[in-house]
């Protein structure tokens, strides 16, 4: 039976777990996660939404101080248009959510960070609705 040798498996491409050419991914995470993220954006959402989501949660909370909490910011406002892009936090969490629990702990360990910006930037809003979600009851 022929085989290869040790130097060629080294050197070749890893025929493992790979996101898909084109589509976008969360820098940071590992090849299982990106899969895994793929899989779950097939199943709700669009190709490259987590992506986008978190590109956007980046850009949210590192930007400057007038675009935290302003929700015109968020989207267009049309729902017909922005469905889901109300707040880029939202996808994370859906996604959060949705994962099996190794990928969402490692998705979690780049939006922790982010978060704790967030909070640390922001106070809460005594007069918020409780029924929203912690990212909105905040100014």
């Amino acid at each position: 039976m022929a085989r290869r040798r040790p130097g060629q498996v080294r050197t070749a491409p890893s025929r493992g777990l790979r996101p898909e050419p084109g589509r976008k991914t969360v820098s940071g995470v590992s090849a299982r996660t990106q899969r895994e993220i793929a899989v779950f954006e097939d199943a709700h959402a669009w190709p490259g939404a987590v992506a986008d989501a978190m590109a956007r949660w980046t850009g949210t909370v590192h930007g400057p101080a007038r675009g935290l909490t302003d929700p015109s910011l968020g989207g267009c406002g049309v729902e017909a248009c922005c469905p889901s892009e109300a707040h880029p936090r939202e996808m994370l969490e859906q996604a959060l959510r949705g994962l099996r629990t190794e990928a969402s702990r490692e998705l979690r360990r780049r939006v922790r960070p982010l978060d704790e910006l967030y909070c640390s930037r922001t106070i809460v809003d005594s007069y918020g609705d409780p029924s929203q979600p912690w990212w909105i009851r905040r100014c």
